[in-house]
């Protein structure tokens, strides 16, 4: 299932906000499931696989804080088009981007260190903004990409064009 063709927090009947209590939604899956499991309940065993997909899924994108600020976005404004990286952070990542070419382990921990911080800078922007305006949480969550990108490349899980590509 896709990620945009539902609404994980109206499946689970929980807020839709950035902070979330994950054990909360956790009960919330096992009792969801529980209502519905074939074992216990004489419905029809195509709707209770769907339903126990659609709970998955959605317990999937709210326990995930990158799926779920996408989510976020997404319901909030339908998806609006994404602003360019801040200048500071795009001088910054580009710089970082080539000092990663044949850079040792210990450079390579060091930017990874630099990304991590930066990302979860950009993690508490979306947080703080979130509740109060759209469009910086937007702007906060294309930083978070970006340093995500960054760090998994100083980690070595992604080659040079996912850094700052789609």
């Amino acid at each position: 299932m896709d990620d945009t063709a539902v609404d994980p927090f109206e499946i689970l009947g929980v807020a839709r906000a950035f902070e979330v209590d994950i054990a909360h939604v956790r009960r919330r899956q096992v009792a969801m499931l529980r209502e519905s499991h074939p074992d216990l309940h004489a419905t029809g065993r195509d709707a209770d696989g769907a339903r126990a997909g659609a709970v998955n899924q959605a317990v999937a994108i709210v326990s995930d804080p990158a799926r779920r600020a996408d989510a976020l976005l997404r319901l909030s404004d339908g998806g609006g088009k994404d602003p360019s990286l801040p200048p500071e952070d795009l001088e910054r990542a580009l710089a970082l981007r080539m000092e990663l070419d044949g850079a040792d382990d210990a450079t390579r921990e060091s930017m990874a260190r630099q990304a991590r911080e930066a990302r979860d800078d950009a993690i508490a922007a979306f947080a703080a903004a979130w509740d109060l305006d759209a469009a910086a949480a937007r702007r906060a969550r294309v930083r978070w990409r970006y340093w995500d990108r960054l760090l998994a490349a100083a980690q070595g899980n992604e080659g040079a064009e996912g850094v700052f590509g789609g």
